[in-house]
């Protein structure tokens, strides 16, 4: 089935679930880890427009679709997921791949992820971008993000409640309904893409979320513990990342308001050697979507 897709598949390191992943770009380039926001899948960055990117750049991107959104396995019922699995699951991936060091760069809710890989194996990372971070609850508590996002994600967390909510949310909700108002600062980046001429962006996401949950709604809350909770790692073992030449970008944008600009000043102090970068109003949240934003993300961290 996951082939069928036009993806890939590994075990996780237990041997209990599958992940799925899929790769694009310049074969023969240097490899660099990507890994999707919240409620999408590997597949956001494998469109045709952005395969061109990954060749033009020279790059084989990897990307991992988190467990149970797309067709990655979800953690079984009762069990609530953390972080300290995944370095070894996305090694797996890259053991497959033939992949020692790389690039890595996360979205959104992809970034605590990718911390927790570049935490793990920082001696292998070339550099790596952290796109609009999340922050656990005690630093969002401070923030002041919208209401919407804080609500679904309070709601999300709660036993037997996130499980309704998400199958409600999969089921009841159309997928652009579900990318455009599930934060505030989504549909008017969206309806900016589509004036300057880069609809494929929004339809991309569009057609992932949908895309994430039509096998199952348990992405939704496999994955909400992870962005909420103190990381299981230290973050401080990112900056090695940087002492040994390759640069750490974080980036944020002063109306973001799912992940506010505290969120990512939070990941900045928490890692030595970090950089802001920082983008114009009028995307929020979004603000690495425009593929002229992206491909400058991604060249930042290039050597």
């Amino acid at each position: 089935m996951v082939e069928a897709d036009g993806m890939r598949w590994v075990r996780s390191a237990d041997g209990e679930r599958i992940l799925e992943y899929g790769v694009c770009g310049d074969m023969r380039g240097e490899p660099i880890y990507f890994q999707h926001s919240y409620g999408g899948t590997g597949k956001l960055i494998l469109s045709r427009e952005y395969c061109k990117l990954w060749e033009r750049l020279g790059l084989r991107v990897i990307s991992i679709s988190q467990p149970g959104f797309g067709l990655s396995d979800a953690y079984p019922v009762g069990r609530v997921r953390t972080l300290r699995e995944w370095p070894s699951d996305v090694d797996q991936v890259l053991l497959q791949e033939n992949v020692d060091k790389f690039y890595a760069m996360g979205a959104s809710a992809g970034c605590i992820h990718v911390a927790a890989v570049a935490a793990a194996f920082p001696s292998r990372l070339r550099g790596v971008a952290f796109a609009s971070p999340t922050a656990p609850k005690d630093v969002e508590d401070k923030a002041g993000i919208s209401i919407v996002t804080r609500t679904l994600k309070g709601l999300l967390q709660m036993d037997y409640v996130g499980d309704l909510l998400a199958d409600f949310i999969t089921n009841v909700i159309e997928p652009e309904d579900m990318v455009r108002y599930g934060t505030t600062d989504a549909s008017p980046a969206l309806d900016r893409l589509e004036r300057e001429g880069e609809g494929f962006v929004v339809e991309n996401f569009l057609n992932d979320t949908w895309r994430a949950v039509k096998n199952t709604h348990r992405g939704w809350v496999d994955n909400i513990h992870v962005l909420m909770d103190k990381p299981p790692f230290e973050m401080t073992a990112i900056g090695e990342v940087s002492a040994n030449g390759g640069r750490i970008v974080i980036t944020t944008a002063a109306d973001d308001t799912t992940n506010p600009p505290e969120f990512q000043q939070w990941f900045h102090e928490a890692i030595p050697g970090s950089e802001l970068m920082e983008f114009e109003r009028g995307y929020g949240h979004f603000h690495w979507g425009p593929l002229r934003n992206f491909e400058k993300i991604v060249r930042t961290i290039l050597r």
